[in-house]
């Protein structure tokens, strides 16, 4: 039996194997609210990293905001902010981010 816990920055699956799968967008979340928790996460004794992959962002259902999100965080850190545009600004909430509406 497959069990989910909640890890407030991402999900830990538990299988039956005794494996914990901990994805790495999980771990790298944890890292940013808690630094070396993250690195922590992914070193258990019974964790395996899981990769994000193709699959996975096409399965996401919010991948295309998070891309954009993530790519506009990059660029602000790297010094070269950008403006999103974005007909419904809202599904921004919570990413940092704040889009202006073209319309």
């Amino acid at each position: 039996m497959s069990d989910l816990a909640h890890t407030g920055s991402g999900r830990v699956r538990v299988d039956g194997t005794g494996r914990v799968l901990v994805p790495s967008l999980s771990v790298l979340a944890a890292e940013r609210q808690v630094a070396g928790a993250g690195r922590h996460a992914a070193l258990l004794r019974f964790a395996e990293t899981v990769a994000f992959s193709t699959a996975h962002a096409v399965e996401a259902m919010d991948w295309p905001v998070a891309h954009v999100a993530a790519f506009a965080r990059q660029a602000a850190k790297e010094g070269e902010p950008l403006t999103v545009l974005s007909l419904d600004p809202d599904l921004y909430a919570g990413t940092g981010i704040t889009p202006l509406n073209p319309t």
